[in-house]
């Protein structure tokens, strides 16, 4: 034990405690299995430095945070440190344990590194997922997926919640992307195709008036929900939010990505941010306060260090102002019914059917190499997989600090990055037993109302409807919930305009029914998500600061029975979530090459290669469905 204690201390890595561990898991394996790996090498029952070295042999030092443990991730400018995914924060992994993750992430069939695929598609999220879809739906082509998680999705996510009071489940909740928006064709046309049913959004849960919300115009309909605020604005205000997004319409609607330096002024407002866009044309304090929390609650960015000129191509992108709020022409419409797990399961079921396609998951993809016309993807366990076409279905920063390529990336695409900075969120679900931000009475759980099955008359049977966007027919319950007189008994402070300055959420919206229980939606996101993380540590100190900011909302005190938190700033393979925003001065270069490709054998995917319905699902498969066209083209 003295030699392993010195070989210990020589490198830096507690070898008896893994010893320990491997040993321990060696006596649960087939003895054949343990006799080749921790057999002794000679009849003594003494280990000598030797015997220690070669048993050494069996262990790799974990490329993915190169033997620390920890891997460090810049968001807007703050580093953070987490445990690594790949060796759960030791170091080390066994070559075993390597070769047995390897055969188990195949899902249809045996993973051969022999194999030349057609097309190696790195990331199985959204886009990744529908690149691979497209492919096997249209053409005979084989194709690979790589993906460093153990899971699909990734941005999209449903996670089950089990009760903190009992254990039980509850049901299943969307902590990451979640909307489909009435213009997402894409996205209803898998609704369509796997018989997925749609639930509508309910409106924000602080009633912003007594006006009826379904009653007004789409623009109105925003100035009543817009910041989620506290006091009303006075005529002033709204007219100069309804005169500065009828401007941010009027210019916006002239940008083409393509040709982004012909837009008039486009150096300029990429030159300044969008709080000094809002400065210049908004003059009433209480309405910039609320455009700005909008805008930060959208991209998911500081507003003081996002490009106007970006600003303005997301809205373009998006379909216009009216397309970004809630409401019928809004991108937030629609949610899965049970959760968006259904599109991504349903897409990776279909691949495995043709047994054209492989999803190999916990596989980190190192380096590209090009040559003889082929694509080689080194992996940091150390397999290579070979294709003729490579396709990056992740955000291209993310590519630039994970990836290393053979050869020179274009001029342009280095342009995209290095402007990019990941969006910064958090998305909590908070359930209870009864939605007492509904009503201004004391019910009972089992008098309260459905607020996911209330109908514009109060009744409460559900009512099916048809949807029908070009050609797509899908079943959507409506569910919104209907607005009662506020329960606010405990008044903020008077100089407070909207709910996000009386704690970090700001964007606050009823869920409706989960199970036999209710939950509200709170997003926290940009430069109050950062300062939130730096000051709120853990998941523990943040919840209690989130339900204080319920508390002090809606005057109630009772315990949740269940909180989920999704700290996305901690996803070391997303560029950030929603999506990477960029600073000023930088997006009128990096436009035109946003979905470019840099090689005839390489292509990039992603919601940030979309020109259409950027950081949503939609450009996300969009994208997917683009790089696949062209790559196969390339074939």
């Amino acid at each position: 034990m003295d030699d392993l204690g010195a070989l210990s201390a020589a490198c830096g890595v507690d070898l008896v405690k893994l010893k320990q561990k491997y040993s321990a898991m060696a006596a649960d394996r087939p003895q054949v299995v343990q006799d080749t790996v921790f057999a002794p090498a000679t009849k003594s029952s003494m280990l000598t430095s030797q015997d220690i070295a070669n048993r050494l042999d069996n262990y790799k030092v974990c490329k993915a945070c190169s033997g620390q443990g920890i891997v460090k991730t810049l968001y807007n400018h703050r580093v953070m440190e987490s445990n690594c995914e790949e060796c759960n924060g030791e170091g080390v992994i066994t070559e075993n344990e390597i070769n047995s993750d390897n055969n188990s992430n195949n899902n249809f069939d045996e993973l051969d590194t022999d194999i030349i695929y057609d097309v190696i598609i790195v990331g199985a999220g959204l886009s990744g997922l529908a690149c691979a879809d497209y492919i096997t739906q249209n053409t005979d082509r084989t194709c690979l997926i790589l993906e460093s998680r153990d899971r699909p999705g990734g941005r999209i996510f449903t996670e089950k919640v089990y009760s903190s009071i009992d254990g039980t489940f509850i049901g299943n909740v969307d902590i990451g992307g979640q909307w489909i928006g009435a213009k997402h064709n894409q996205m209803l046309q898998y609704v369509k195709r796997f018989q997925l049913s749609l639930d509508e959004q309910l409106y924000p849960s602080v009633p912003p008036s007594s006006d009826d919300i379904q009653q007004l115009s789409p623009l109105d309909q925003y100035l009543s929900l817009v910041g989620y605020r506290l006091k009303e604005l006075d005529e002033a205000g709204k007219q100069q939010i309804i005169d500065f997004f009828t401007k941010v319409d009027q210019i916006s609607a002239s940008i083409d990505v393509k040709n982004i330096k012909d837009v008039v002024n486009s150096a300029y407002y990429d030159s300044i941010s969008i709080n000094d866009f809002i400065r210049e044309h908004v003059h009433d304090r209480e309405a910039r306060i609320q455009l700005n929390i909008f805008f930060e609650t959208i991209i998911a960015c500081n507003t003081h260090n996002c490009s106007c000129l970006f600003m303005l191509f997301y809205v373009q992108s998006s379909g216009g102002v009216s397309s970004l709020g809630d409401g019928d022409e809004g991108a937030q419409k629609y949610k899965v019914r049970d959760g968006i797990q259904n599109v991504y399961n349903s897409l990776v079921k279909d691949l495995s059917l043709g047994g054209r396609c492989i999803i190999s998951y916990n596989t980190c993809c190192d380096s590209i190499i090009v040559e003889n016309k082929l694509v080689t993807v080194h992996n940091y366990d150390g397999t290579r997989y070979k294709g003729r076409t490579i396709v990056l279905a992740m955000g291209l920063d993310t590519v630039l600090q994970r990836i290393s390529f053979n050869i020179p990336l274009p001029r342009e695409k280095l342009l995209v990055s290095k402007g990019m900075v990941g969006g910064m969120a958090i998305k909590v679900i908070i359930i209870y037993d009864y939605p007492f931000w509904l009503s201004n009475t004391t019910h009972s759980p089992l008098t309260v109302v459905d607020a996911a099955e209330v109908v514009d008359d109060g009744t409460s049977a559900p009512v099916d409807q048809s949807i029908d966007v070009e050609n797509v027919s899908v079943e959507v319950t409506t569910g919104t919930s209907k607005i009662i007189e506020s329960t606010h008994d405990a008044t903020p402070p008077v100089q407070a305009v909207t709910i996000g300055e009386i704690g970090p959420i700001k964007n606050l919206f009823d869920g409706g029914k989960l199970g036999e229980y209710y939950y509200l939606v709170g997003l926290i996101t940009g430069g109050t998500c950062q300062q939130f993380i730096k000051d709120y540590q853990t998941m523990e100190a943040r919840q209690a600061e989130i339900l204080n900011q319920i508390n002090i909302m809606y005057n109630h005190n009772s315990d949740p029975v269940g909180y989920v938190e999704k700290n996305w700033c901690e996803e070391s393979y997303s560029s950030g979530c929603f999506a990477s925003s960029f600073t000023p001065n930088s997006f009128h270069r990096a436009a035109p090459f946003l979905s470019s490709n840099v090689h005839d054998r390489i292509f990039f995917a992603g919601s940030e290669s979309s020109k259409d319905f950027y950081g949503y699902m939609e450009g996300a498969a969009l994208a997917g469905i683009c790089a696949a066209k062209e790559s196969v083209k390339h074939l």
